[in-house]
């Protein structure tokens, strides 16, 4: 996600500029393992990554991943998926069901992830949570002054709002429900495209977003 990559390349080609950096500070958080379970399920690419520095599933667990952006994260630090998800914590939770319906299921999560697949599924499997790593807002960042702006989560969009106010004309855009949830209780319409793909929110910019500014992304 990035002015190199697809969507980068793709906004460029057709005459727009993509500043693309975080409001979120990151850092891995040590943690011991719970007792054994059957599945290792990844929210984020952040997730999969900091667990990845140091560990290594044990024999026999399976992973999951929320969407495909995790999986391919996962399969970049050497590790099989067994489930991808859609993204959509709702679909997520009842394609998961099926397949782990009443085992154990470790989290991995940031220590302020929402659990949102995990408070679907309290009732149906056992479930622990694992912290892994640790988001917390920036304390400095500048304006971006941009046009659309597009939030990867729930606390980017908290933080944005939390400092600048919305603005006349701009557009907004979430990737996943929980994202354009929080956006909704700001008073805000979000856009939201088919899947959290970088293919996706270039198709969704371009084909609806994009023609209703009149400057740069």
């Amino acid at each position: 996600w990035g002015p190199a990559g697809p969507l980068g390349g793709g906004l460029e080609i057709r005459g727009h500029s993509l500043l693309a950096f975080g409001l979120l500070g990151c850092r891995a958080l040590p943690f011991s393992w719970p007792r054994p379970a059957d599945w290792l399920f990844f929210y984020s690419r952040r997730g999969a990554h900091f667990f990845a520095v140091n560990h290594r599933p044990l024999p026999g667990q399976q992973i999951a991943a929320m969407g495909p952006g995790t999986a391919s994260q996962l399969n970049a630090e050497g590790l099989r998926v067994d489930f991808t998800g859609s993204g959509r914590p709702e679909e997520v939770a009842e394609a998961f069901a099926e397949e782990a319906r009443g085992q154990r299921v470790l989290f991995l999560q940031a220590r302020r992830s929402r659990q949102s697949v995990q408070r679907l599924l309290q009732h149906l499997l056992e479930a622990q949570s694992v912290v892994v790593y640790d988001n917390r807002p920036r304390a400095h960042w500048v304006d971006p002054q941009a046009e659309v702006l597009v939030f990867t989560s729930p606390l980017n969009a908290e933080t944005y709002l939390g400092r600048l106010p919305p603005r006349e004309g701009q557009q907004w855009v979430a990737l996943g429900d929980s994202t354009a949830e929080l956006l909704r209780q700001q008073g805000l319409d979000p856009w939201q495209p088919e899947s959290p793909s970088e293919e996706a929110l270039l198709k969704l910019l371009v084909q609806q977003v994009l023609p209703l500014t009149k400057t740069d992304l």
